[in-house]
């Protein structure tokens, strides 16, 4: 028995769960037999050491701190996800020039002539006359935005 450490006196709570299995092995010495059938090993453990045994897993009936956040639509957290699937999976992200509008959003057919830079003032009553800004892309980069400087735009829009 290599687990017990001779020469230590045993506490008040260990003497008793040592007299407890005495006396039950006594009982079962005097009856004959096992008191309780050896395959019920949950009930001869709790009828030996006078045990009240239940088995739970802790934790369970603790409350968790909620969550923060607002719980989302499922399409909403779908979007998300694919948004941040596509940002891992490219390993970057595109910058968007266009608003959520469709028509602004198609793909380029591939054209491979002068791409032109248009811009046009206006209010919700319509376009401003004279206000056209139209100039041809000088440059061979997809983000052609580069050639619309702060200079190009005041001398074409400011003038009018």
């Amino acid at each position: 028995m290599s687990g017990f450490i001779q020469g230590k006196t045993l506490r008040s709570q260990s003497r008793q769960m040592v007299v407890n299995l005495l006396v039950y092995f006594q009982q079962e010495k005097d009856n004959g037999g096992p008191l309780i059938p050896l395959t019920s090993v949950q009930e001869r453990i709790k009828s030996e050491h006078k045990l009240n045994l239940v088995l739970s897993s802790p934790g369970k009936k603790r409350s968790r701190k909620k969550s923060k956040t607002v719980d989302l639509p499922a399409s909403s957290k779908m979007t998300i996800r694919n948004t941040l699937y596509k940002m891992y999976t490219n390993r970057n992200m595109e910058r968007s020039w266009q608003d959520d509008n469709l028509k602004s959003v198609r793909k380029p057919e591939g054209y491979d002539g002068k791409r032109f830079i248009v811009v046009h003032a206006g209010t919700k009553s319509g376009f401003v006359k004279n206000a056209l800004l139209l100039f041809s892309s000088k440059s061979q980069h997809e983000d052609y935005h580069e050639d619309m400087k702060g200079e190009t735009l005041k001398n074409g829009l400011w003038n009018v």
